[in-house]
């Protein structure tokens, strides 16, 4: 009986350790979740800016665009008129 309390005892302390260890292990994953949070964040961010200037790029470029295409039409309008003359 002796023997079964003292085996029993030896189990409980391993049971501990063990659940010591995953409280470690889980404040780490904890710890790195956080960090992958912030990174994520950081990644979001960055990316917003970056579809920011695109956006502004879009705008740039389209209204010289624009210019373009209606000079176009004019030129084409001009040219149609000559022809038929």
């Amino acid at each position: 009986m002796n023997n079964f309390f003292k085996d029993l005892k030896s189990a409980w302390q391993d049971w501990q350790k063990v659940l010591s260890h995953l409280g470690t292990s889980i404040k780490a994953l904890q710890s790195s979740l956080k960090e992958l949070e912030a990174t994520l964040s950081a990644v979001n961010a960055f990316q917003n800016e970056i579809q920011k200037k695109q956006a502004k790029l879009a705008f740039k470029n389209k209204a010289p665009l624009a210019r373009i295409a209606e000079a176009k039409t004019r030129i084409e309008t001009e040219l149609a008129k000559y022809q038929r003359k």
